[in-house]
């Protein structure tokens, strides 16, 4: 099952300053395309009506929505733009350890599908799927770039007639490399007061996208 994309807060202001370099070079564009189409018809070449010049918005959305959909990722943007948002897009697995019962390791996963601007994330066990709301990125926290999200946790069928029930909780998860420069997500989380559990959380990814 897909995740459902969630725009995302950030404590850098990089995405900002992006949108004010595309805005300038949507004015200069546009301009240029105008400039050229005159000079064209000033030449007599005849420039066929359905290629009109694109208005300044247009032309801003594209940039925009080029950067935040692909180019973010690339290494040489991202030093151009001075962009600290982590890639966190693939397949994490790991364990998770509960207060329910904490001498059990709990196999787990964790789907990241995320754009420089929306983020949609799957955190699943073997009884249950939770998705992401609320979700926050800070690339300025001490130790390392830190996400933090509230969840909807759906139980599924086999579990929901034991033990579990469809509940609310927040989880954080701080990035970092080990020693084998394998990324790795590690931190906490805790359910909302009608389960009132919470616990531990290690992921490594195991498959970028």
């Amino acid at each position: 099952m897909t995740p459902v994309f969630y725009p995302y807060s950030c404590d850098s202001n990089e995405r900002r300053h992006f949108v004010a370099f595309a805005a300038t070079l949507a004015i200069l564009i546009v301009y240029g395309l105008h400039a050229g189409r005159n000079a064209l018809s000033d030449a007599g070449i005849q420039i066929p009506w359905y290629f009109e010049t694109p208005t300044f918005a247009l032309v801003t959305w594209g940039l925009y929505r080029g950067a935040t959909q692909y180019a973010w990722r690339y290494g040489w943007f991202r030093l151009l733009f001075s962009v600290h948002m982590p890639d966190l897009n693939g397949h994490w697995t790991g364990h998770l350890v509960s207060s329910f019962d904490p001498q059990t390791q709990i196999p787990c996963s964790l789907n990241v599908e995320q754009t420089w601007d929306s983020i949609g994330l799957m955190f699943e066990t073997k009884g249950s799927r939770s998705y992401n709301g609320i979700t926050g990125i800070s690339v300025k926290t001490p130790g390392g770039p830190r996400i933090v999200y509230e969840y909807a946790n759906v139980p599924k069928v086999m579990a929901a007639n034991r033990t579990m029930f469809r509940h609310e909780g927040t989880q954080w998860l701080s990035l970092s490399e080990n020693a084998e420069e394998e990324r790795t997500l590690i931190g906490d989380y805790y359910t909302g007061r009608d389960r009132q559990t919470y616990g531990t959380v290690q992921l490594i990814r195991s498959k970028p996208t």
